[in-house]
Parts: C-alpha cells; structure tokens; sequence
C-alpha cells in the first residue's frame, strides 16, 4: 500500500548552490508487478498518475530543486523508459544521462551500482516510483553534515500511510543506527530520497558480494560505520506508489493538495497536478 504522509508544499525552481550535487540518479528500472504495470508491458516509472507519468514527476523534481543533470538507470523495457526520460528531460531543460541496469530484476542497489562510472563524487539519490517534493532534495543539498550518506527521514511514523509497508530507520540523535522494513523499534521512516558520497559505492560492491542487492543492505553498512545520518522532512507531501491502492491513494491526495494550492498560488496548483 501507498507510503504517503506530509504536506505539499513549493514546487517553484531555485538557483542551485555552488556546493551543491550537479547531479541526481533517478533509480527507475522496475518491471511494477505488484502495481500490474508488468502484466500490460508498460514500465513501472512510466506509470501516469494524474495523467502524468511517474518518470516525469521525478525529472520534475529534480529540476524544481535546481539539480542540472540526471542519471536515469534503466531496466525492465529499457528502450521505453529512456526515451521518456529523454523527452522530459528536454521539456525541462535538464541535461540527462540513460543508463541500462541488466541486472535490475536483483534490486535497486545493482541499478545504483550501474550509474557509477556517470556520477560525481556526491550525488543525489531518488526512486521514479515514489513522489518526491523538491523540498526534500532542497534539504539535501544544503546540508553541512559532514558524512558518507544522508536519507530524508519522516519522523512522524503515525502520519504514514501504511506503515506495515515502510522501510523503518532507527536513530542515535542524527545517526542512521539501523533501517529495514523489519525493524520492531524504530523512530522514522524512509523516504527514499537521498545523498551519497563516493563511498556508498563500496559499501554496494560489498552487499552484493555478500547477496544484498538492496540499496538498504548498503546504507546499513555505511550506518553500522557511523557514516549514515538522517535529515528530518519539512512535512511535506510525499508516497511510495507500488500497487493500483497505491496510485489510487496518491491520486486522491494529489488532487486535494491541488486544491490547497489553488487558494495560495495557481502557479503552484499547477505544478502539484501536472
């Protein structure tokens, strides 16, 4: 079921940093079985919600927080989703990368480990099947925290919309400790927005040595090395989309915020709906 929680808030671009990551790697390789997207060959990231596809509400995001180039990694029907992230690039004006994960099907640590050679030594991290708000990468990039990875955290675990579903991550004041769907005693809830440093690499070459192709495998390793911390959301709206409730669920929320957005801004009740 849909991970959705928060407010949506301002999707207006902003000028990138100096400091910040030139770069996002938007992870969208997957087949979206549990979502049926398998079943009519349609790629789970060219999903529309809203009737937009959920490849293009990442590559928004993306540009709205002022982030210059995206790495898309590829996998199941790859020709398809390249070339819709080719065309979203274009209409956004971002420069974009395609890459093709053959070993997508293991997990979306292997379609990280696949952008590698295309990145600089920090980058942005995002997932085509979640909403992600600009703010959260704002977050990101203005961080000083001095560290090997950083993960936007829900720190309102109740607000989330089945929890059962989440990826849970325990804390030590601003230290990731622990994070898995798994956990019993937790504090916050993944996101699945992220920033990492050139070490995250090692640390994925290191899980799936060990059989862990999950992106979490390695965030644990960098966490179990004091090198992972957490950055509380700013509440704003964001969901993890995998089945037709979930897409049903985001649609509705969606279409509420919208209609927060109309009484504040229509430039923004825009940009929340299309």
């Amino acid at each position: 079921m849909a991970l959705c929680a928060g407010i949506y808030r301002d999707w207006r671009p902003r000028v990138r940093e100096h400091n910040s990551p030139a770069v996002a790697v938007v992870l969208a390789a997957g087949a979206g079985t549990r979502l049926g997207a398998a079943q009519s060959r349609i790629p789970k990231p060219l999903t529309n919600l809203l009737g937009v596809p959920l490849l293009n509400r990442a590559l928004r995001s993306v540009q709205a927080a002022g982030i210059e180039r995206a790495v898309v990694v590829a996998g199941y029907r790859a020709e398809l989703v390249e070339a819709q992230a080719r065309a979203a690039a274009a209409s956004l004006g971002l420069q974009v990368t395609v890459v093709t994960n053959p070993r997508w099907m293991t997990g979306n640590g292997s379609s990280l480990l696949a952008a590698a050679p295309h990145v600089p030594s920090r980058s942005i991290v995002v997932m085509a099947d979640h909403l992600t708000p600009p703010a959260f990468l704002r977050l990101l990039v203005e961080s000083t925290e001095d560290t090997a990875g950083l993960l936007v955290v829900d720190s309102n675990p109740d607000t989330v919309h089945d929890l059962d579903d989440a990826t849970k991550v325990r804390l030590t004041g601003s230290r990731i400790a622990a994070i898995g769907k798994q956990l019993q005693t937790f504090d916050a809830v993944d996101t699945g927005a992220f920033l990492f440093d050139h070490r995250i690499f090692e640390a994925l070459r290191t899980a799936s040595a060990a059989g862990h192709d999950e992106l979490s495998a390695a965030v644990q390793r960098l966490a179990d090395d004091g090198l992972m911390h957490a950055v509380p959301s700013d509440g704003s709206f964001w969901c993890d989309i995998d089945t037709p409730e979930d897409l049903a669920f985001a649609s509705r929320a969606l279409e509420h915020e919208q209609l927060r957005a109309i009484a504040a801004s229509p430039e923004q009740a825009a940009l929340v709906g299309k």
